[in-house]
């Protein structure tokens, strides 16, 4: 017996160093750093002035690059929802300075969605007391021995993306045709209405957390809603109580908050008009985010909260 767990041993040990080195290699990947846009996180700067959390819509929507002059980080992320960018927040608060303007967004989706999944990717940026609930098996396979969850993607050792890849502008200057937008808008609404609604108290009570840390930390929250190509508004408009709905999340706010600014270019005509600023209806592409960019920070600059 004793021979045969020495031999099993013997057998067990190569194959496991084998694996951490395997582990070790994918780890290195530019693949892995950037999957799902953990580099955001693991590559932010201290002393941030603007700064912003969220979905996709600011992910894609915000490219700072064009504002040279500010230290800027955006850390939203695809399919965010509120329970997600407060615990961001939360734990990256530390990397803006005092007096830092934080972009909160409002999006259509938002105000009612419930609590959503995609929770792969907190695993390597949050704090288990901060997961919604943590798994320590999930932990091993997707933080701490991530080859175990890469699937066909461990060829990504041999195979590896470029630096460029890792950002999430790359490969996005492509623009819809005008029938494709309008059914991407469709789609994107459908979507929405065949969805279960009733996270409107919780969203309302995330977004509040927020602010509040924000005050706590001597910091401007901002709400702000991003523009979307038009045909989005008139999916909206069908729905009578919609928009009721969606106004009445801000003024909550706005009533619980005096003082607390809204920026909302959810009808802007000068972006919702202009499709070739969008990759899809709900999304821009890079010359959209780096004019709408170029807005934001104008606007904020005129009311006095940027230098």
């Amino acid at each position: 017996m004793k021979r045969f767990i020495f031999k099993f041993l013997l057998f067990l040990i190569p194959v496991f160093l084998f694996f951490l080195a395997m582990n070790a290699l994918y780890e290195r990947t530019n693949y892995w750093k950037s999957k799902d846009y953990a580099n955001k996180y693991t590559d932010a700067p201290y002393d941030i002035e603007l700064g912003n959390v969220g979905s996709s819509m600011p992910c894609y929507a915000l490219k700072y690059d064009v504002v040279p002059d500010i230290k800027a980080w955006n850390f939203a992320n695809v399919t965010e929802v509120y329970f997600w960018s407060s615990r961001v927040l939360k734990n990256y608060i530390k990397h803006f300075k005092k007096g830092a303007v934080i972009l909160i967004e409002i999006p259509y989706f938002g105000i009612k969605s419930r609590v959503g999944s995609f929770r792969e990717r907190y695993y390597r940026i949050l704090p288990k007391e901060d997961m919604d609930y943590w798994k320590f098996s999930e932990w091993l396979a997707y933080s701490k021995f991530p080859l175990l969850s890469s699937g066909r993607f461990k060829f990504k050792i041999f195979h590896d993306i470029s630096k460029e890849e890792m950002s999430p502008y790359y490969d996005r200057d492509s623009v819809m045709t005008e029938d494709r937008l309008v059914g991407f808008a469709n789609n994107a609404y459908s979507n929405f209405s065949d969805t279960v609604q009733d996270g409107y108290t919780e969203n309302l009570k995330e977004v509040s957390f927020m602010i509040d840390m924000c005050h706590d930390h001597g910091m401007t929250p901002i709400l702000v809603t991003y523009p979307e190509v038009e045909f989005v508004n008139e999916s909206y408009e069908d729905d009578p109580d919609f928009f009721e709905t969606f106004e009445r999340f801000t003024k909550e706010l706005q009533d619980k908050y005096p003082g607390l600014v809204y920026l909302d270019y959810s009808h802007d005509e000068n972006f919702t008009k202009r499709h070739e600023y969008y990759k899809d209806a709900v999304h821009m592409n890079n010359a959209g985010a780096e004019a709408f960019t170029l807005k934001l920070v104008g606007d904020l600059r005129q009311l006095g909260l940027l230098r």
